[in-house]
């Protein structure tokens, strides 16, 4: 388990840093398409906040700002497609108490 989550947060920061995005599957469901922006831990564990562009939505609100717990991700994939940053990103939002890489 301590293998597959740093390979994970390897793929997330990667992907932050390089500013391509994410494919993850999220609670055992279809594909969705992210934005990452920013990793980190909240009090209740390790999160991703990120702008999903496409994909499964249970609210069926996309696009759509997303924070997600990253131990309901099951899958991802970093894509080899770039994003360009969104003007609604604020990256002084505190949305994790620690960061672990951002945009």
């Amino acid at each position: 388990m301590v293998n597959n989550q740093l390979r994970m947060e390897e793929l997330i920061c990667q992907s932050i840093r390089d500013k391509k995005l994410l494919k993850i599957h999220y609670r055992g469901g279809p594909e969705r398409i992210v934005e990452p922006y920013v990793y980190g831990r909240d009090k209740y564990g390790l999160k991703l906040n990120a702008y999903q562009i496409s994909g499964y939505s249970i609210s069926g609100s996309i696009p759509e700002w997303r924070l997600f717990k990253v131990e309901l991700i099951n899958h991802i994939v970093v894509l080899d497609k770039k994003f360009t940053v969104r003007k609604t990103y604020n990256p002084d939002y505190e949305i994790v108490i620690e960061v672990i890489c951002k945009v």
